[in-house]
């Protein structure tokens, strides 16, 4: 499995703008193959700090996420949007049964 998680500063003035392109980005993605969850919070001591957290299913869906042209839009018009580049980080993990 892969986990994907991200952050992103929004400027104050775009922030409905951000959540609303966050949310379709997020019905897109769950629609594609691979996709086990995809979500996006705002920080609880700062509305303008958006997480992401998502779990693939392996390298490949992830790889074809990143091509696909509205996840490529999505990136750049939420960076146009933020006070700071949004991060992102990928890990590879294992689901360890209790």
């Amino acid at each position: 499995m892969i986990i994907v998680t991200g952050e992103v500063l929004v400027r104050e003035e775009h922030l409905s703008e951000a959540l609303l392109l966050c949310k379709q980005h997020v019905e897109r993605s769950l629609a594609e193959p691979g996709c086990l969850s995809h979500a996006f919070y705002a920080a609880p001591d700062d509305p303008l700090k958006l997480f992401f957290f998502e779990e693939w299913s392996d390298n490949d869906a992830i790889q074809a996420h990143f091509k696909v042209p509205d996840s490529q839009k999505f990136v750049a018009s939420l960076a146009k949007l933020s006070a700071t580049p949004p991060r992102l980080s990928m890990y590879s993990a294992d689901k360890i049964v209790r």
